[in-house]
């Protein structure tokens, strides 16, 4: 070498020369030329080649360094392992290719976990995280724990934490091990919005399998945070179950956590709300603000806290809309398109607001200008869905018109694009999502009648991408249509069920309640007690948690003779006695001169806790495009 070098050579690289090698290795295999050990698994012989496996597995090569009676007879057994998975793992051996299936991925992991294969094993693992979602996520946290997978444990705990409330809904969790939910109650950042939903879930466990758990129950029922259980609830439900009435350690774990004295309550050990306690919160944005004569665009941002029924002020966005459309995705709330204020002109903006650092952020525009639209969140994704655009007639004049144009926001990559427009034009759009489908509740077509109001709601499947109608027609029939002004509706997603309140006449507070039932496709109209509520026909509203309805505060006129408006505060519409009686609630009025209006928009989501103290900091919009 030093000779090359002071004649002045270097040394060249043949880059196919790896590939090649390992090809002319497993042909060899193939031909059995030069095997020199074989390998066998439920009942099939491997023939291959010792320094191959060594090179690759330090199980073996510590294998064939020992006077082991493997090394001597050249053949080893593997009895932890199926054929099939050492098959693949040999064909990786020989050539750097691992296929990895759904249905083979934790037999692939604990084999090679066995044979210390760590590059297998971080293959497997970055599947594993691929495939990681609700349905899956307390298995991932086994598989993590036990292959000790610091990377999935994280991915699979924050999953857990984050959809708790779906993890628990799930039918499998009532099979999950003892020490899979000793885990789940005793985890202090889970992101639950109600604690009972975690008494309810481990009540059902246990009598799940009553003989062989119910011995289990007082020691998981101390992970129960009571401080943070409604006293109502704690003495209807909780004190009233079996299980805590037989249970003296249960009613003595009660009463220390449910004291009130400042010594009983220092010396009980009594647990304080999960840090990841998640508040539910309504978020209302743009708007006309409400100073008598001088109604003007507002930029304000509010945010109403039910269980505290009171308002905050939040950081204002940096131009003024109305009829723009609002929705929560990932924990963030975006808001887009809608009328610049006070151009009146339609626009195609979107921003972002952070509810953990209270600010925005501009992020892409979307494809058209829209205004009167729905902005729904659906498989990870927004979906924009008609409305009105604006359009240059001829003579250059400038109107707006409904559109059946639907573009989907993709939040990973910062992306708007078209999918299938709908059959017919509609504005004014309401609509509902579960996991794959969106259905639309309320929108006007070209003629102002509801394109929903015979009960054949159009829905979008998102895994097909086709537009389809539901053929059941409803019972009460939900024309709104443009002479309707008296009649308001309400409409929202719950236990796979779309539910549709309505006034059919404010004068006479005369009502209807119906629902859909997505699973059996069937319609069902429920008499109930209606109270005397203000619900315009252009109604600003949100489901929330407890199986209520906010109604935003709205205009009503009161006055024939000079037209003057009074404005409500909010209602909370609550239904009772088994979906047989509503009743109202009213609500603070709200902050400053800004009152929630039909021309604002309103969805909820749920944040943590913690973060609601952001929402003090003087902040300014950050404008950044993505």
């Amino acid at each position: 070498m030093a000779a090359a070098e002071q004649l002045g050579g270097r040394r060249v690289w043949n880059i196919r020369h790896e590939f090649e090698l390992l090809q002319r290795i497993s042909q060899q295999r193939g031909e059995d030329k030069y095997t020199d050990f074989t390998l066998k698994s439920k009942g099939k012989e491997f023939r291959v080649h010792r320094n191959v496996l060594a090179a690759c597995s330090p199980y073996f090569d510590t294998l064939f360094q020992t006077n082991m009676v493997e090394q001597q007879s050249g053949t080893a057994t593997l009895n932890f392992t199926s054929a099939e998975v050492l098959e693949e793992l040999l064909a990786y051996m020989y050539s750097g290719a691992l296929r990895i299936q759904e249905d083979t991925v934790e037999e692939l992991l604990k084999t090679a976990d066995h044979l210390l294969m760590t590059e297998v094993k971080e293959l497997c693992i970055q599947y594993l995280l691929e495939q990681l979602d609700v349905s899956n996520c307390l298995a991932m946290k086994a598989l993590a724990q036990v292959y000790k997978s610091d990377n999935l444990l994280q991915a699979a705990n924050e999953t857990i934490r984050k959809n708790v409330h779906a993890v628990i809904e799930r039918e499998e969790t009532l099979d999950i091990p003892l020490d899979s939910v000793q885990d789940l109650l005793a985890d202090d950042l889970l992101q639950v919005a109600k604690e009972e939903e975690l008494f309810g879930f481990l009540v059902a466990w246990t009598k799940r399998d009553l003989p062989a758990r119910k011995d289990h129950f007082p020691t998981l029922f101390t992970h129960i945070r009571f401080t943070d259980i409604p006293k109502a609830y704690l003495e209807e439900f909780v004190k009233t179950e079996q299980l805590v009435r037989e249970s003296e350690e249960c009613q003595k774990y009660i009463a220390a956590q449910t004291s009130s004295s400042e010594e009983e309550e220092s010396s009980s050990g009594r647990l304080n709300a999960r840090s990841g306690k998640m508040e539910e919160v309504v978020m209302v944005m743009g708007g006309v603000s409400r100073l008598p004569g001088n109604e003007d665009g507002t930029t304000e941002m509010m945010c109403y806290l039910p269980r505290q029924d009171t308002w905050c002020q939040l950081c204002p966005l940096n131009y003024a809309v109305t009829f723009n459309a609002i929705a929560a995705l990932n924990g963030k709330v975006y808001v887009a398109g809608g009328r610049l204020w006070p151009e009146n002109r339609v626009t195609s903006f979107v921003s972002c607001f952070s509810v953990i650092e209270n600010s925005w952020t501009r992020v892409r525009n979307m494809s058209a200008k829209r205004a009167n639209f729905a902005l729904v969140p659906c498989g990870g994704c927004l979906y924009a869905i008609g409305g009105k655009s604006e359009r240059m007639f001829l003579g250059g004049s400038i109107g707006e018109v409904p559109v059946t144009t639907v573009e989907r926001y993709n939040e990973a990559n910062h992306t708007w694009s078209y999918i299938p427009s709908m059959n017919k034009v509609c504005s004014d759009v309401e609509a509902v999502a579960t996991n794959d489908h969106i259905y639309l509740t309320f929108g006007k077509d070209g003629n102002g009648t509801n394109i929903a109001g015979n009960g054949q709601l159009p829905y979008y499947n998102v895994k097909t991408n086709v537009w389809g109608k539901l053929s059941a027609t409803c019972p009460v029939s939900m024309s709104r249509g443009a002479d309707d002004e008296n009649q308001a509706m309400v409409s929202y997603l719950r236990d796979n069920k779309i539910h549709f309140l309505g006034v059919l006449d404010s004068d006479t507070f005369e009502g209807f309640y119906q629902y859909y039932d997505i699973a059996a496709d069937q319609w069902t109209a429920v008499t109930i007690s209606w109270p005397e509520i203000i619900l315009p026909s252009k109604t600003l509203y949100t489901p929330v948690h407890n199986g209520s309805i906010f109604i935003c505060s709205a205009p009503f006129v009161h006055s024939s003779t000079d037209n003057s408006k009074t404005y409500y505060p909010g209602h909370m519409l609550t239904l009772k006695d088994k979906l047989k009686s509503l009743e109202s609630t009213r609500t603070t009025m709200g902050v400053s001169s800004v009152r929630p209006a039909p021309t604002s928009s309103v969805c909820h989501l749920d944040i943590p806790q913690k973060h609601l103290s952001a929402f003090a900091k003087d902040v300014t919009m950050t404008v950044t495009v993505h």
